[in-house]
């Protein structure tokens, strides 16, 4: 009924009042108020009739009210912020002396651990290193941690992160990769087998529990001086013998090698398909790839036969040549 309204004042020029209220029939005071109350139609100098306005006139008119209300609230949210923000060093010390600061804390709830978490990013203020293992990362988490990222090295921390080798075929993973090193992070890939761990400041410690079905699973807040810093040279040493997350082929075929390399060892311990390729952080498919490519060349003839010569003939100890088409 309103776009009928508006059409006939457009083809009059200036539509009677009382026409417009017999186009907008028993909905006539609630069509006419729309219509106004959108800046699509406006009262001549008599009160009369009604004029059209251009759309983009009328949008320009009802957007500016409403920008400068955005921009207000945007305004009070700030200061609220920073009000309330201002008080979180004054609680946090009367509460470690009053009760002290407890060396491990457990939550369950995935909603506080992500509170607690983007607490310790908002106030860490040196260094910020992370263990991520599982291959590549979701895209859509990836783009939430992509700005947690860029707003940390923004402030100057220093961030590093690990992952699984398999971790360079993920395209969205490698974007973040791109992002976060052109602003100064280092992150490298290993081919050995960790547990998801966070640092901040070296003062606190936050490492995954284990997953149970498909709950998420919670996480556990160390500050324990000592505990902290035993996880922390764990990172470190681990980061020694990480190589640095690149795209070039060479590193590919490097990394591709030790991929290979440790499936042959986890064969020879007799694990299964399964469970090596959860230890690699990658897809059962890709790992079962693998494996038939190791016993193709062994020569064997079946999954068993090719993880008893691997043992027998020691292969784990070295490498495997790269198969020409062993990409992940």
């Amino acid at each position: 009924m309103a776009i009928k309204v508006y059409t006939a004042a457009v083809h009059r020029g200036a539509l009677p009042l009382a026409e417009a209220r017999a186009l907008a029939s028993t909905e006539h005071d609630q069509v006419l108020d729309r219509l106004l109350s959108l800046r699509l139609l406006t009262l001549n100098w008599a009160g009369d009739a009604l004029i059209p306005t251009d759309p983009e006139v009328a949008e320009a008119l009802s957007s500016v009210p409403l920008e400068r209300e955005i921009r207000r609230r945007q305004q009070e949210l700030s200061e609220l912020q920073t009000q309330l923000r201002s008080l979180m060093p004054l609680y946090r010390e009367h509460r470690r002396r009053s009760h002290g600061s407890p060396p491990l804390t457990c939550l369950d709830d995935p909603v506080e651990v992500r509170n607690e978490l983007a607490l310790l990013m908002r106030e860490c203020s040196t260094e910020f290193v992370s263990m991520q293992p599982g291959g590549g990362r979701d895209p859509q988490t990836l783009r939430g941690v992509t700005e947690e990222s860029l707003e940390m090295l923004s402030r100057g921390i220093r961030l590093r992160g690990i992952y699984q080798h398999t971790a360079r075929s993920s395209l969205a993973t490698r974007s973040y990769v791109h992002q976060v090193t052109e602003k100064g992070a280092e992150i490298r890939t290993t081919v050995e087998t960790f547990e998801r761990m966070m640092i901040f400041d070296r003062e606190t410690a936050v490492v995954a529990k284990r997953r149970v079905a498909d709950e998420v699973p919670g996480a556990a807040f160390i500050t324990d001086p000592v505990m902290v810093d035993f996880l922390y040279r764990i990172f470190e040493n681990l980061w020694q013998s990480a190589r640095p997350f690149e795209a070039s082929m060479v590193e590919t075929q490097t990394t591709t090698e030790e991929l290979r390399r440790r499936i042959l060892q986890l064969m020879a311990d007799g694990l299964k398909d399964e469970a090596i390729a959860k230890r690699m952080g990658m897809s059962t498919r890709t790992c079962r790839r693998y494996i038939k490519e190791i016993t193709d060349e062994l020569g064997a003839t079946s999954r068993f036969q090719a993880g008893y010569l691997v043992a027998q003939q020691g292969l784990n100890g070295g490498p495997v040549p790269a198969s020409e088409t062993g990409d992940i």
